[in-house]
């Protein structure tokens, strides 16, 4: 209860009127579960965040209109999000936390999401699903790689029917310490990996850092956070990558290497965006919607980022990646503890954590190619490396279907 209680503190009049709507969907939506049993049709629910269309959630969505029509899906996104058109372009669409959407959640054959919280509303459907109150299939595509020890992810804290992986070491580490049954845990290869291309390389540096819960949330925060949660100019965070965009040292390494620097702040910091500002034409501050994500990874050459499991994608495609954990001890204590994955022994490139090295390591990088180990150690961590990581997905959904007599 102290955990629910603790909850509490996040939820916003947004919560309130989403469990309004729940109500009013209830009776329609036994009546439409009844209608579509007795007609046998079938639809599965697809999203990722309200506003976006760029993850697992709408490459698996893209996969199931093209290879699966017998299937109806529906993809819940905003109406006034920027890739509205294209998605229903390809198939259904709901506006995303309406009633429509709440009634297609709890009459869905399969929910499947990238995101923990890809749900009508986050919180309502947490009380509902974790405390027993609704049973549904819910698979997780995820968002990114697990590597660290999220309790968040735990079973217990979930309750997913499904949860795709991507690696077999990741796999093996949520199948032993995140408490889910046997069946529950697949490694099929994330579906935006069907679509990663690397044939578009331009002279371009991503700084795409993770966030920080302490800035975020409400229920994160204690004495020591709570002027940064209050005032996110006087963060440490801002003012590392403020910094940073800056520099006169880093313009000097674009300019004489004649690069660009795009900095894309993680979607939990987009709220903060106009805090950050650069006077030179080689730094690019980038909005959320502004470009394709996957596009991001496919044009630029270097990635620098902290924690964030974006490296696996540019890792992926076989592309340099520098670490820059200015504030590892924090992260380790406030947000994520360290799981199978150490940054140190595997990861992908260099790990910087202070300022002088990152830029020492980042003229290296900018002058010689991927270092052997970081490749071979790219090459050898991902289970498949092949465009067939949704029909994975979609079979591995249709066996436990199976295994519960409805496929």
């Amino acid at each position: 209860m102290k955990k629910f209680f603790g909850k509490m503190k996040d939820l916003r009049i947004s919560d309130l009127i989403a469990g309004l709507k729940f109500l009013i969907a209830l009776v329609p939506s036994f009546v439409y579960k009844l209608y579509l049993s007795c007609k046998g049709r079938r639809f599965w629910l697809i999203c990722e965040e309200p506003m976006e269309a760029q993850d697992n959630g709408w490459c698996f969505f893209k996969y199931m209109n093209q290879n699966h029509p017998e299937i109806e899906t529906i993809y819940a996104i905003k109406r006034k999000a920027v890739m509205y058109k294209r998605i229903s372009a390809v198939g259904r669409v709901t506006e995303y936390g309406s009633i429509k959407h709440w009634i297609y959640y709890l009459c869905a054959e399969v929910n499947i999401s990238s995101q923990k919280g890809g749900k009508p509303n986050a919180a309502i459907c947490y009380v509902l699903e974790v405390y027993g109150l609704l049973k549904n299939r819910r698979v997780f595509l995820q968002h990114g790689i697990t590597m660290n020890d999220c309790e968040y992810l735990y079973y217990k804290n979930t309750k997913f029917w499904l949860f795709i992986t991507s690696a077999a070491a990741e796999c093996k580490y949520i199948k032993e310490k995140f408490g889910y049954p046997s069946n529950t845990v697949v490694c099929t290869g994330f579906s935006r990996f069907d679509y990663l291309k690397n044939n578009l390389q331009s002279k371009i540096i991503l700084l795409m850092p993770s966030w920080r819960y302490w800035l975020k949330l409400p229920s994160k925060v204690d004495k020591e956070m709570n002027e940064e949660y209050l005032d996110f100019e006087s963060s440490e965070y801002y003012r590392i990558f403020q910094s940073l965009i800056t520099d006169n040292r880093l313009l000097g390494l674009l300019e004489k290497y004649n690069y660009q620097l795009f900095f894309y702040p993680h979607r939990n910091i987009q709220m903060h965006i106009h805090s950050f500002w650069s006077n030179s034409n080689k730094v690019k501050i980038i909005s959320s919607g502004e470009y394709e994500i996957q596009k991001l990874f496919e044009i630029s050459k270097i990635m620098i980022t902290d924690y964030s499991s974006v490296s696996f994608d540019f890792a992926y495609l076989k592309k340099a990646v520098i670490y820059y954990q200015f504030d590892i001890e924090r992260f380790r204590k406030y947000q994520y503890k360290e799981g199978y994955f150490c940054y140190e022994r595997n990861g992908f490139g260099p790990v910087c954590y202070d300022y002088d090295s990152l830029l020492d390591v980042l003229e290296k990088t900018m002058r010689n190619k991927l270092e052997e180990k970081y490749y071979t150690r790219s090459k050898d961590f991902f289970a498949y490396d092949d465009k067939n990581n949704s029909e994975r997905v979609y079979y591995a959904i249709m066996q436990k279907l199976k295994e519960e007599n409805v496929g």
